[in-house]
């Protein structure tokens, strides 16, 4: 039996998907208030303006494609938006803080972003979470 045994949907997120909206914004706003050149402030913002939809894919919500993580028996499964499950890999570049998890996922030979914050799944689950991001192999292993 595996110790992450964990197999939840993931709530949207909509505090998140503001903060991230908020932070595009100011962000873009940045180099017009520091006085760049005209066509310089318009790239830059235009750059943060294009990085916004997939940031907002990121987060569990109606844009994101990923709306349930499984795992047991060693394998991790994904549900996508059109309900299918399929078999994910947690990439290296995964990161876990206190309150939000980020996961790099690999699955059906794309890569996927996911930010999970720590009140979008019942505590357990989220430590769970956690054991099965930092050390993969360990969690399944046991």
């Amino acid at each position: 039996m595996s110790a992450w045994c964990v197999n939840v949907g993931l709530a949207d997120c909509t505090a998140l998907a503001a903060l991230v909206v908020l932070l595009h914004v100011a962000v873009a706003a940045v180099p017009w208030f520091a006085g760049c050149e005209t066509w310089l402030s318009l790239v830059l913002s235009s750059g943060c303006a294009a990085a916004l939809p997939g940031a907002l894919r990121a987060v569990p919500g109606p844009l994101c494609p990923i709306r349930g993580l499984g795992h047991a028996d060693g394998v991790l499964t994904v549900t996508l938006a059109g309900g299918q499950r399929h078999p994910a890999t947690v990439l290296a570049s995964s990161r876990v803080l206190p309150d939000i998890a980020f996961c790099r996922l690999e699955v059906t030979g794309q890569m996927l972003d996911l930010w999970i914050p720590r009140y979008a799944m019942t505590a357990a689950d989220y430590r769970r979470l956690k054991v099965g991001i930092r050390c993969p192999g360990a969690a399944a292993a046991r």
